[in-house]
């Protein structure tokens, strides 16, 4: 319910507040989200109540986890979706304290008794028989740093917010008869016949250069050619320095030492071994091998009792029960075991072959471990050469004399747009010109040299701009092939649209759509359906206007106008209406309209709520959170 009501809400309150719902405050995040220090730097206020920037800055926090799990990927202070999860914290943070500034002012309050009631019952504080379990909930109050009294007033106060929520949310009823009337209209099912006029079947005469002038002039904004910017680039990062650092022998081969258990590969097995579904089965397996047979005689002689021969491995001990690993490592090759129980059943075991385990020597990863060594050092001599390289440009050196006597290689761009891409569309260096390069580099002057600044990923560049190329419309001459491609291809589809009408006109005058098919090229009729109104129509080769159109005609009938699709103009004439099939249970779309309303509800609750409290937010203390100055 609650994932079903996060993918509707559309308010802060609905986002800040569906926890409120359930009444598990560990589950909540009161660590990380409400239980911040107050004092300090405010970074908003709300009717008063301040947001401080110790409390933002955890609530951002938490905001940046939950997104690098959304996208899988670690996102820090310096990620482009940064700025983003810091307004997204600020507004949860500022309709909490809305909906405080509300409570206080309607005096609903929250007894002592009730707040006792809600910790005792957090599972978070209650040992394995459910029994509250104080030395829990000290622990919790120590490991994010608050007093008990202050713990208890932030309970207080979550409760007193639920307390009013609940006021907007629990009346909140849709009708049975809605529930079953949105069944139907989503559930029932339409066919129909298409009649498909191709528009790449259509003949259009050959353009002159007039008019592929006049038609270039008014879809100038489709043929642009993008500015461009030849620059001269200085890109330095750690890899760049490892070729000239030398790591000691010593410091190699004690890193070897410490890493030394991780280089272990364990002694593996192929086991050959014959599962057996009881006891007496297996000891009658295990008579029959000591008089000679072989597994597989055995295994085909009992196979009718459901004894069963299969092959495990290579595996290590790790990777087997511990009673059958037991057996299994202490065997020599060729060795056969006992019949030893497990969860599965009864096995008697067979050792085919052993992988010795080793360990992989220094030699083999001795240059694996001085590149990691050398990198570590590059990254932290890494600065002082950047600062080097800005030292020299800052004495008034050009930026090829710095680099050369720095011995740092420089990139030449003769043109490259703003999405790093040359004239002819090729990406320029892609694994240089990173996105926040190429940003720097549309903002510089030209004839400049650049200040020293540094990448997400922890290069550093300077460059200078030599020739800016502004944007402008591409001429004919430049983009002739395509401007003709869309001037035909615009008017095969004005040809396709006079002919469907043509054809409309005499489906009304009663020629069948099948036979309209017959008579003219470029024509054809096909099925449609069984579609429903949320279908895009894509699987038959239409579109949402035309699923539309079908469901906006009755059965029998001619869509009234010609429809236009990816491919060209289609008329269409309805051939069934199928009614959705009466529903097993209505209940959980009763409940996805309840939690759509309720969303609602909360959007216009919180629009009001910032009509009537004054909401102020220092800039200076958003940006010291975004810079890591929390």
């Amino acid at each position: 319910m609650l994932d079903a009501l996060r993918s509707r809400a559309s308010s802060w309150v609905v986002k800040a507040f569906l926890g409120l719902l359930i009444l598990s405050f560990a589950v909540w995040g009161i660590g990380d989200i409400f239980l911040g220090p107050r004092g300090g730097n405010v970074a908003a206020t709300v009717d008063g109540r301040e947001i401080t920037v110790v409390e933002l800055d955890r609530e951002f926090e938490a905001q940046l986890r939950q997104l690098g799990e959304q996208f899988g990927i670690g996102i820090d202070r310096g990620n482009p979706l940064a700025a983003t999860a810091l307004n997204e914290a600020l507004q949860r943070l500022i309709a909490r304290r809305l909906v405080d500034a509300y409570v206080a002012e309607l005096g609903i309050g929250v007894s002592d008794e009730e707040v006792a009631e809600a910790i005792r019952g957090d599972p978070a504080f209650t040992d394995a028989a459910g029994n509250f379990d104080r030395g829990r909930l000290e622990l919790f109050l120590r490991s994010v740093g608050v007093t008990e009294k202050a713990f208890v007033e932030e309970i207080r106060a979550e409760l007193a917010r639920n307390r009013l929520l609940r006021a907007f949310s629990e009346p909140v009823r849709p009708s049975r008869f809605l529930a079953r009337f949105l069944h139907d209209y989503r559930n029932e099912e339409r066919k129909a016949e298409a009649l498909v006029v191709e528009a790449a079947a259509m003949s259009v005469a050959e353009p002159d250069e007039a008019t592929l002038e006049a038609w270039l002039r008014e879809n100038a904004e489709s043929f642009q050619r993008p500015e461009y910017r030849r620059a001269v680039i200085a890109i330095l990062g750690a890899e760049d320095l490892v070729g000239e650092i030398a790591v000691p022998e010593e410091e190699i081969r004690q890193l070897y030492e410490t890493r030394k258990s991780l280089y272990a590969t364990p002694e593996r097995r192929e086991i050959a071994q014959l599962l057996l579904p009881d006891e007496a089965t297996a000891e009658e397996a295990r008579i029959l091998l000591a008089q000679g047979r072989s597994l597989e005689e055995v295994a085909e002689a009992l196979a009718a009792r459901g004894a069963r021969l299969s092959t495990l491995g290579p595996v290590d001990r790790a990777g087997l029960p511990s009673a059958l690993a037991d057996v299994a490592f202490s065997l020599p090759e060729g060795g056969l075991g006992d019949p030893v129980k497990s969860p599965f059943g009864w096995h008697i075991l067979r050792v085919v072959k052993i992988e010795p385990g080793r360990v992989a020597s220094f030699e083999e990863k001795r240059a694996e471990l001085e590149r990691e060594l050398a990198l570590e050092k590059a990254t932290d001599q890494l600065p002082d050469f950047a600062a080097a390289l800005d030292d020299e440009i800052a004495a008034g050196v050009a930026l090829e004399e710095a680099a050369d006597k720095l011995g740092i290689p420089l990139l030449a761009v003769e043109a490259v747009d703003r999405n790093g891409r040359d004239p002819e569309g090729r990406p320029v260096a892609p694994e240089k010109l990173t996105a926040d390069i190429l940003e720097a580099l549309f903002l510089a002057p030209e004839g400049e040299p650049s200040l020293l600044e540094e990448t997400r990923d922890g290069r550093y560049f300077v460059f200078r701009v030599d020739a800016v190329e502004a944007a402008r419309p591409l001429t004919l001459a430049e983009a002739r092939e395509r401007v003709r491609e869309g001037w035909r291809r615009e008017q095969q589809q004005k040809a396709a649209r006079t002919l469907a009408e043509k054809l409309l006109e005499e489906a009304r005058a009663g020629r069948s759509l099948a036979t309209l098919a017959e008579a003219y090229a470029g024509v054809s009729l096909r099925e449609v359906g069984p579609v429903k109104r949320s279908e895009t129509g894509q699987a038959f080769g239409l579109g949402p206007r035309a699923v539309q159109a079908i469901f906006a005609a009755g059965e029998g009938e001619l869509v009234p106008e010609p429809v236009e699709t990816p491919a060209g103009v289609v008329l269409l004439r309805v051939t069934a209406v199928e009614p959705a099939p009466e529903p097993e249970d209505l209940a959980p779309l009763e409940e996805q309209l309840r939690i759509g309303w309720r969303s609602d509800l909360f959007a216009q609750f919180e629009g009001a709520l910032r009509a009537r409290y004054p909401i102020e937010i220092n800039q200076q203390a958003m940006a010291t959170v975004l810079g890591g100055g929390g």
